[in-house]
């Protein structure tokens, strides 16, 4: 794990028991930190199915990881005492970070992005429209899937991962598994899915259409 943290560019800034506390964009600031923070925790997980394949050959048990990635101000510098002290950074985004870290799901840091691209991307193109071109097709499959009330074709493989690291699977998709319980306690019925389906709708609709008037805003502006 130390070494993708290298490789991506970011630096190890703690052990914690069985945890490894990674920063990326300090103590040297750079532009990409968070892509090279989500490049690291995808290969983390690749590098995890490997490792469990190889321990199932010699007869050991899997193992899982669960890792949050945040992005935020903090402070950075050398805290504690004369005594002791160590170079680190504190704030809230630390605080939030190690929280989420504590619900991480096992292995599902691919699959949830991916949901959270889905749902958010829409802002991202506010800022880069030309991520619209990957959202879009996303957005529609989402779309699809929600009102067609399908499983995500993601979820099969994620439950592959789980047991390959020696846990359960689970039956039904990855918002009915883990997100619903927390919003809808009575569980994913068709009409919670429809709600999601043209809350995607509506929420994006109104992205997209607020980007598209400025566009034709800038296009009569610029003959």
């Amino acid at each position: 794990m130390v070494g993708l943290v290298h490789r991506h560019g970011g630096v190890v800034d703690k052990f914690m028991g069985d945890a490894v506390m990674a920063l990326f964009g300090a103590p040297v600031r750079r532009d990409d930190h968070l892509k090279c923070a989500l490049s690291c925790a995808v290969e983390m997980q690749q590098a995890m199915l490997e490792l469990n394949r190889e321990s199932q050959l010699i007869g050991k048990p899997g193992i899982y990881a669960g890792i949050a990635v945040n992005s935020g101000s903090v402070m950075a510098g050398s805290f504690g005492s004369r005594v002791y002290n160590e170079y680190t950074v504190i704030g809230d985004t630390v605080n939030l970070t190690a929280r989420m870290e504590g619900y991480s799901l096992w292995g599902q840091v691919l699959h949830a992005l991916f949901i959270a691209f889905v749902a958010l991307g829409g802002f991202l193109a506010l800022r880069w429209p030309a991520v619209a071109y990957l959202h879009l097709p996303c957005l529609l499959w989402g779309i699809v899937i929600e009102l067609g009330g399908f499983i995500c074709p993601l979820t099969p493989l994620e439950v592959q991962w789980r047991l390959a690291a020696g846990e359960g699977g689970y039956s039904g998709g990855f918002i009915d598994h883990y997100i619903v319980p927390l919003i809808y306690p009575p569980g994913l019925t068709r009409g919670t899915q429809l709600m999601l389906g043209l809350a995607l709708i509506l929420g994006n609709g109104l992205l997209y259409g607020y980007l598209g008037y400025k566009r034709s805003r800038h296009s009569r502006r610029c003959p």
